[in-house]
């Protein structure tokens, strides 16, 4: 069977890593994986994926030489084939969608996200009953640079935050509790590390940008509170260094499509400490090891982007932070042992929880090769 992937295959994007874990799988599973690359991708092209070029792409798309056409991206960006099964494989960090994105997903055979939360939602939504959770597969372990998976040890003495500069990451709301963790006492690091979605932010903007926001929440500086940021890129290696050398991860997001710091922490056996809302409660339940709790409500963002109209967030409550940075820098070696073991347990079992079989049967029964209209 022929698969076309139409993505972006950067594995620093959220987009690219799914595809990147999905083609593999497809490979592992005897599929012939084509690729034709979207967002203007930079990324190399993984081994045994054919790239297209446009002429190629343009020439195929409707013939029957592809079975299925999987499309990484927004819904606005989907569209039916005449002979190929179409799959629209999406993320979505919000409760709610824009108007124009339940029609698009009639328009396609199959949509495929990674949780049941982002399942029901659609399902509340549109008339589509072909929706299936399809996890990425266990590959993005691979996908850690090489990196030891030896647990971090509780002599560590700083906590990891990373994420963007998108609202709805919560940055400003981790600080306020980092800066009430440190005036009660707290002995703690933290290492920030801050990018932006904006390719024309440099590090140094994206630098005032967070001191802004610190003394926008208190006057106080980064090495009064023993923060160190970095807001420049890092090497595979760098990165895989400033996970190994944390003493844990603590996330402070409104929503997340999936949750890749997280997901990264946990399969390096790094203690991870983060909201269970939206598609991370899939994974990280209410009550789990390292979930903080959230209000069930909305929560208007300042500047919101404009893609979302009218989200609906899930804001961690008071004070969960700073008790996760308390149970951090307390956890002894066992537990922080003990706690990985869990975490690990809990995403895997995710993971094994996919309905590609279902999915593929569905289309094994329509592809004969046949026109669709």
């Amino acid at each position: 069977m022929n698969i076309l992937i139409i993505s972006d295959l950067n594995p620093r994007t959220g987009w690219g890593r799914a595809a990147i874990g999905l083609s593999k799988w497809f490979i592992d599973n005897k599929f012939d994986v084509f690729f034709y690359p979207t967002h203007n991708s930079r990324a190399k092209v993984i081994d045994s994926i054919r790239p297209l070029a446009e002429w190629e792409f343009d020439t195929l798309r409707d013939t029957d030489f592809f079975q299925i056409i999987i499309t990484f991206d927004l819904p606005d960006k989907w569209r039916n084939y005449r002979y190929a099964i179409s799959v629209g494989y999406f993320f979505w960090e919000s409760g709610s969608f824009p108007k124009n994105f339940v029609k698009q997903f009639e328009n396609v055979d199959q949509v495929w996200v990674p949780s049941d939360w982002q399942k029901r939602l659609i399902l509340k939504y549109s008339k589509n009953s072909r929706v299936f959770k399809i996890p990425i597969p266990p590959h993005i372990k691979g996908m850690l640079g090489g990196a030891s998976t030896v647990p971090s040890k509780v002599e560590n003495d700083y906590v990891l935050w990373m994420g963007t500069l998108e609202p709805r990451k919560g940055l400003r709301l981790f600080l306020k509790e980092w800066s009430s963790y440190k005036k009660n006492g707290g002995s703690l690091s933290l290492k920030l590390k801050v990018s932006s979605n904006n390719v024309s932010h440099s590090p140094t903007d994206i630098s005032e940008t967070v001191k802004s926001l610190i003394s926008s929440i208190h006057a106080f500086s980064f090495p009064q509170y023993s923060i160190e940021g970095i807001f420049h890129d890092l090497s595979e290696v760098e990165v895989s260094n400033l996970y190994m050398n944390a003493r844990s991860i603590v996330g402070s997001s409104f929503g997340e499509g999936f949750g890749y710091v997280a997901a990264d922490g946990i399969l390096r056996n790094i203690p991870v400490f983060w909201p269970s809302n939206t598609a991370m409660s899939d994974w990280m339940p209410p009550s789990s090891e390292g979930a903080i709790d959230c209000y069930p409500y909305t929560s208007f963002l300042k500047n919101d982007q404009e893609i979302y109209q009218n989200p609906i967030w899930y804001p961690p409550r008071e004070g969960g932070i700073e008790s996760a940075l308390w149970k951090s820098e307390y956890l002894t070696e066992n537990e922080s042992e003990g706690m990985s073991r869990v975490q690990n347990s809990n995403f895997y079992s995710y993971l094994e929880s996919s309905e590609i079989a279902f999915a593929l049967k569905g289309i094994n029964q329509r592809v004969k090769g046949k026109d669709k209209r």
